[in-house]
């Protein structure tokens, strides 16, 4: 080989490793800029999540629960699931939200059974009266007969990721203190629906069907004596700005029949990991949903304090007497559940089981 060959080759040697450098540093430069940026960024499309709700974004549940529990879920599937939420009954009114979510409108709602009246009746057993102290252990044994398979016939056309508990139900009264079991007779006092219905008759008061949007316009016209409701209801309602006398405070009932639910098509679509992650973030939510129901109560009792409304119990002869009556309304359950071709004693036996292996002792059993 010539020198002058040589000297040829070795330059074209140098060009060439200059070019590979030159087209080789922009593409690690690149990669390393991006990486990073990878890590964090979801793979994929963001999967949304449309949730329903009647509250609106300033309601105390929706702080202190719902927009947490959506911020959870998105956290934990690092940012592949994004939730919207469709505040004030956009996407349609609360009482079609179950079937919003069966059909696919809506992926996601929390849903009060009551809104359908007879459609949900074997879950309204956890509302029924004198069941238990602690309202955790009612929601431990709704879970427990949902994992067994005794509501599917209702709520198996969802998927049930949580119970909602309410705090126990209250009776504000507007100007009367009824100090003896008969002194309830004949009151007017506003009912919530269902069971509670039954259980206001049982105790010889008279039912009254106000919504509460009207809450307010009825109060203050004295439509009725009494409000029967959960304590904090008595604060977002305002009723404390009229004339109020008392409320007695009879930790009978709470609201149990409710439950976050989910498109079943929808949740089956979701990578498995998704799935676990938002049936996990629900349910360890459960326990917050209680604890706002329970602010809400206390920032009432503070204001019922304030405003000089007596907060006060019936002696324990005259308590009797009141569960003594209560037994009509588990009564009438079995009933109604027998009437629909199911076994009303068995479900009852059921629950009043679980719950006294919880440590409670309820009233009745059949």
């Amino acid at each position: 080989m010539t020198k002058q060959k040589l000297l040829r080759q070795i330059y074209l040697s140098i060009c060439i490793s200059v070019l590979l450098g030159i087209s080789i540093i922009p593409i690690a430069y690149a990669q390393q800029k991006t990486q990073p940026l990878a890590a964090t960024q979801p793979a994929g499309k963001i999967i949304e999540l449309k949730y329903a709700t009647i509250r609106g974004p300033t309601d105390l549940n929706a702080e202190r629960w719902e927009i947490p529990l959506s911020n959870e879920i998105e956290k934990q599937t690092g940012g592949r699931v994004k939730v919207t939420h469709y505040w004030s009954e956009a996407l349609g009114k609360g009482r079609d939200q179950f079937n919003m979510v069966k059909n696919g409108l809506a992926d996601m709602s929390d849903f009060p059974g009551a809104y359908t009246p007879g459609k949900f009746l074997l879950s309204e057993v956890g509302n029924l009266p004198f069941a238990a102290k602690d309202i955790n252990n009612i929601q431990k044994a709704m879970n427990q007969m949902l994992e067994k398979g005794l509501f599917k016939s209702a709520w198996g056309e969802v998927e049930v990721l949580a119970w909602n508990m309410t705090p126990f139900y209250q009776i504000l009264f507007r100007k009367d203190k009824p100090l003896t079991f008969e002194d309830l007779a004949g009151k007017k006092v506003r009912t919530p629906g269902g069971y509670m219905t039954e259980f206001l008759k049982a105790i010889k008061a008279v039912p009254v069907n106000i919504a509460p949007a009207e809450a307010y316009q009825a109060w203050e016209k004295g439509l009725v004596e009494g409000w029967m409701h959960p304590a904090g209801a008595f604060r977002n309602y305002k009723l404390y700005e009229l004339s109020n006398r008392c409320m007695l405070k009879t930790n009978a009932m709470i609201m149990a029949n409710a439950a976050v639910i989910f498109n079943k098509e929808k949740m089956a679509s979701l990578d498995p990991e998704i799935q676990k992650i938002i049936h996990k973030v629900v349910k360890d939510y459960q326990e917050v949903y209680d604890q706002a129901g329970i602010y809400q109560d206390e920032l009432s009792f503070k204001i019922m304090a304030e405003k000089g409304v007596e907060v006060y119990n019936l002696t324990d002869p005259e308590w009797e007497k009141m569960k003594k009556a209560s037994i009509e309304v588990w009564r009438k359950y079995i009933s109604d559940v027998n009437a629909t071709g199911g076994d009303g004693k068995a479900i009852v036996n059921e629950y009043i089981n679980i719950l006294k292996g919880l440590g409670e002792k309820p009233y009745y059993t059949p």
